[in-house]
Parts: structure tokens; sequence; C-alpha cells
């Protein structure tokens, strides 16, 4: 099981450093999981990117509707009541900022869940160092 945080996810719908490692990461994948946090958190980054002129109107479309189609495909993780305690265990080993703390508890919670081995793709070395010392296998798709 795959399991991608925002800054890797969005690799797929725009291309960047990284696209290329993703988009091979996510077609080998038997089940792919995000949490819910992820669909604001790439709206908002596609959004950016085009008014920072980094996507043109037409990409940006493009990228929202290629969003749109995956994510019917995608395991969505909601933020659960149940992840409180784990948010705080993490917190306090990790010192994560709030989004990253969501999408961390939502790989582990998710890999206990069906009892799958999980493998976290992200871009943020903060993030990858803490899945990473919680026995969560790690992608750098920068690697």
């Amino acid at each position: 099981m795959i399991f991608c945080d925002s800054s890797a996810l969005i690799k797929k719908f725009v291309a960047e450093s990284g696209s290329g490692r993703v988009i091979a990461v996510l077609a080998a994948a038997e089940l792919i999981a995000v949490s819910r946090l992820a669909y604001p958190e790439i709206v908002a980054a596609l959004g950016r990117k085009h008014r920072e002129k980094g996507l043109t109107a037409q990409g940006h479309r493009q990228a929202l509707d290629l969003l749109e189609h995956d994510w019917r495909e995608l395991v969505v993780v909601e933020l659960l009541e149940e992840f409180q305690p784990l948010i705080r265990r993490l917190a306090a080993r990790h010192g994560l900022k709030g989004a990253d703390l969501v999408h961390l508890a939502s790989a582990i919670w998710i890999g206990k869940s069906v009892n799958r081995r999980v493998t976290f793709v992200g871009s943020d070395a903060r993030l990858q160092r803490a899945a990473a010392s919680e026995k969560l296998t790690v992608v750098n798709p920068e690697d």
C-alpha cells in the first residue's frame, strides 16, 4: 500500500521535480491512500501555481480535472477523533506541523487498519524522517 502526502501527490498533476518517480510508484501500486486533507492542500497549491504564473489557465483546469478523476480511485483516510492520541504522540516525538501530523497519523492508521505495510511517499525531509522512525518505508520522489 502506498500512502501519498500532498507534496508527493501533486507531482502527478503538474510537472515538477520528482513527478516521474511519483507517477511510476503510483502506477505500480495496488492501493493508494491519502488523507482527506490532501484534496484542499492540492487544490490550494494548484491555485497558487496558477496565480503565480507557474501554471496556465488551461493547465490549471486540466490539473484540477485530473485530480477529480483520480480522487475517486484513492483510498481516502478521514480525520477521525481516534487519531487524537496518535497525533499527540507523533507531535511530541517529531515536532511536525499540524498538516504533516495528519498525513503521518493517517498513514500509520490505514496500515494498521488493513494490516498492510505502508510505503510513505512525500517530499518533506522532516516528515520523511518521522515516517521512517515510525517504521514506514519511505520514498522520496526527489531521489
